[in-house]
């Protein structure tokens, strides 16, 4: 038995000399196939055999042309060739035919051992050369590959290199790198040989094609994971590329799956203006090129995961520092608030009704109120707020709201609600919610001058499976997705568009607290927030909600307010503002209490022990220098249990719970306030 088969082309155009020649080589263990003319065994030669025996007299072109035709074409240049003869079998015929390239040459007759043995010798050399070709060609591509992955943090930007280094070590003219996304197979990029015709046609067949598994080329890299070479494209490619392909001349192809973690993410796909199967040597290279890139694309995931949780944290930290910033500046806000507007307030009591002094406090009276929605919105972006969370519904929520939006943006935009069966439900504060819708809602208007829809879509997801996952503990989660078709942002606004202030609004037409006040009451509702535009794409705000397994909590309806009530109870009243403590002693005094003052917790410790008479209820800031107000009722409390008490606060939440500040069900009273809402809040207390 021959050491090594093979496929053998014999080229003869005598058919007794063709069928002798066919039959000892099919003996000696080889497969062939014949040509009875030069040109015919030219095009044979396409189909790769192993090993070509070649007569020298030919009635079209001599075999001396053929030979050179042979190893002058790079495809075909080490392909052995064994030149044989009856007619030239001189010397000189001898020389010339391995001169021009023949790797050995038998003049007829010749014994059968004598042919199998020199096919033999050569087909053996011809298995070493590809073994050493093979080992040589693995090596200068694994190292053009890691010449070109190395440094490179994605695909895109090594992808023209990347491709023509695969192409030219696979001998294939089209090399293209398709990736799963979404459930479906894209192609990331392609290289053509610059000797094919019209390659862009190939581009513009594919632009926007999706390709499910098993469809394609592709596709069937995916549905078996396996590398495949592919010699007949009948019936593989899909309808959109099968004739730019024919037309281009591709004849057959091989397909790489990409696989990491024994998952397919991609795939390689190479075309081959050349006939005939793929070598083994190749397709084994092939299989190792798939794996480099499955390793390539992995960490490039890894280290783009990577990168957005760098930035997720820096952008956290720089919202967390400016919501610090912001919360601090609300509570100075607040107090001066609380002076401008109560003595605003008193005025416009005091004053006669046709008074211009009247109408002057009246504006400053409403300039502090817009001031207050001001800090109001600070507060929010930094999370800060107090809330009042209950267990909503919250597609019910926004449906309730649609009317009030329809008519805020607007009849050339559709509002529309869409919700899962089955939405869960989540706890948080309904104004909070409220107060997002609007907001949204108001942004949304402005995106669309011309008009377009707004949708709010409610649906429940698991951390697990959204891509905002690494900033979302585990659990269950219900998104709204508040979606517009206007003119969308680009990545400079994007990136700066929770920040408070920022708009990219006309002078006067925003107070950019908008988003930045969506952003805060989110992230104080326990949520996270994910933004998606494009300029010219419109805008969709993800919001997650941690879902609830709970009962709705129906709010009690509020009864009308008294008008001012009065008293002539006893107070303590404890606030470090100056300002602040005297306007309320003003308006508390006029309503007929007897106030007791003082500016931090130790003076009012004193004055409370030096009092004899009856104390009817504590009205103290949260925060003060040294004892904190909650400290303070503690102590007081504990010698008068029944002391009532209110706490008043302009700062954050924050700050309240490091004071252990008051509850929702504690009575408290917010900065800036009113002298009527501190009138009514003295006295529901009192009256509790």
């Amino acid at each position: 038995m021959p050491q090594s088969n093979g496929t053998v082309l014999v080229v003869d155009d005598v058919a007794d000399a063709r069928e002798l020649l066919s039959t000892i080589l099919t003996l000696g263990g080889y497969e062939v196939v014949e040509a009875a003319t030069g040109y015919e065994a030219l095009r044979r030669v396409e189909e790769s055999p192993d090993l070509v025996v070649l007569d020298v007299h030919l009635p079209d072109m001599d075999g001396f042309e053929v030979c050179r035709r042979i190893k002058t074409d790079p495809r075909t240049a080490t392909m052995p060739v064994v030149q044989v003869s009856a007619i030239f079998s001189r010397t000189q015929d001898r020389v010339q035919g391995l001169e021009g390239g023949a790797d050995a040459y038998l003049t007829k007759p010749f014994e059968p051992d004598l042919l199998v043995a020199t096919v033999n010798a050569l087909m053996r050399l011809r298995v070493t050369e590809r073994q050493l070709s093979q080992s040589n060609r693995a090596l200068r591509l694994q190292s053009d590959l890691t010449a070109a992955l190395v440094d490179a943090s994605s695909t895109a930007e090594v992808m023209p290199q990347l491709l023509q280094t695969i192409a030219d070590a696979l001998g294939a003219e089209v090399a293209e790198l398709w990736r799963l996304e979404a459930g479906m197979l894209m192609r990331d990029g392609a290289w053509y040989d610059p000797i094919l015709g019209n390659a862009a046609a190939l581009d513009q067949a594919t632009e926007g094609l999706r390709i499910p598994q098993g469809a394609g080329l592709a596709g069937r890299a995916w549905a078996t994971a396996n590398v495949e070479s592919v010699t007949d494209l009948s019936g593989r490619l899909t309808p959109e590329r099968a004739e730019v392909i024919r037309t281009l001349g591709l004849r057959t192809a091989t397909v790489v799956p990409i696989v990491t973690h024994d998952a397919v993410v991609g795939a390689l796909v190479l075309f081959h203006l050349k006939p005939g199967r793929l070598r083994d040597d190749l397709l084994n290279l092939a299989t190792e090129v798939g794996g480099r890139i499955g390793l390539f694309i992995e960490r490039a995931r890894n280290a783009e995961a990577l990168r957005r949780a760098e930035e997720q944290l820096r952008q956290s930290q720089k919202m967390e520092a400016v919501g610090r910033l912001a919360g601090g500046i609300a509570h100075d806000f607040n107090n001066l608030l609380t002076v401008i507007g109560g003595h605003a307030q008193m005025l416009v009591d005091d004053l006669p009704a046709d008074s211009w002094a009247r109408r002057e406090a009246e504006v400053i009276a409403a300039a502090t109120d817009r001031a207050a929605t001001l800090t109001a919105g600070l507060l929010a972006f930094s999370r800060k707020q107090v809330a009042y969370p209950r267990v909503l519904d919250l597609a019910e929520v926004i449906r309730s709201m649609t009317g009030l939006l329809r008519r805020i943006v607007g009849e050339d935009i559709r509002v529309t609600v869409q919700a899962e069966p089955g939405l869960g439900r989540v706890r948080a504060d309904a104004g909070h919610i409220d107060q997002i819708v609007m907001n949204l809602s108001l942004n949304a208007r402005d995106a669309m001058p011309d008009g377009g829809r707004l949708t709010f879509e409610l649906a429940n997801a698991d951390a697990a499976s959204v891509s905002v996952a690494a900033t979302l503990p585990p659990g269950q989660y219900v998104v709204l997705v508040v979606r517009d078709e206007g003119v969308g942002m680009d990545a400079e606004t994007r990136a700066r568009v929770f920040e408070p202030f920022f708009t990219t609004k006309p002078v006067g037409k925003g107070t950019g607290l908008g988003l930045a006040t969506v952003y805060g009451l989110v992230k104080q509702s326990g949520g996270e927030i994910q933004l998606e535009s494009e300029p010219g794409k419109g805008t969709a705000l993800r919001i997650f909600l941690p879902r609830i397994d709970a009962p709705l909590e129906t709010p009690v309806p509020l009864s009308a307010a008294p008008p001012l009530p009065r008293g002539t109870e006893t107070l303590l009243l404890v606030e470090d503002e100056e300002a602040v403590r005297q306007l309320a002693v003003t308006v508390l005094t006029k309503l007929g209490y007897s106030v007791l003052e003082a500016p931090d917790a130790a003076t009012a410790i004193g004055v409370f022990e030096e009092y004899r008479g009856p104390l009817d209820l504590l009205v103290t800031d949260v925060i003060l220098p040294g004892l904190s107000g909650p400290r303070l009722a503690e102590r007081l409390r504990a010698i008068r249990p029944a002391l009532r008490v209110l706490f008043v606060s302009g700062y954050t939440e924050e700050e309240l719970d490091r004071a252990k500040a008051p509850t929702a069900d504690t009575a408290f009273l917010a900065k800036p306030y009113t002298a009527a809402s501190l009138a009514h809040k003295v006295r529901d207390v009192l009256d509790a």
